[in-house]
């Protein structure tokens, strides 16, 4: 585990929100890094839902109401995931 992770993980135990910030913002990022296309929707319980997307080597974070029926996915997104942001920083 770097540096990076272990102080992400610190962070989640002390502020979870403020470390699921952090990756919030970060997901662009990391999406560039995913191999091929993908649309996804994260559920963030009481924050939101954030679609990620990447498609022709550009990757996007678009901030959406928060997703109530996650079993389903809309036409056009690959999976779904949902969790609180504790569980987030911590994934990170």
């Amino acid at each position: 585990m770097s540096r990076a992770q272990e102080a992400l993980r610190e962070m989640a135990r002390a502020d979870p929100d403020l470390a699921a910030k952090l990756v919030l913002v970060s997901l662009p990022v990391a999406a560039k890094r995913i191999h091929g296309e993908v649309t996804y929707d994260l559920t963030v319980e009481g924050w939101g839902t954030y679609r990620v997307s990447k498609h022709n080597g550009t990757a996007s974070v678009e901030e959406r109401p928060e997703r109530s029926d996650m079993d389903r996915p809309e036409p056009g997104v690959d999976f779904t995931m949902a969790m609180d942001a504790r569980t987030l920083a911590q994934m990170a």
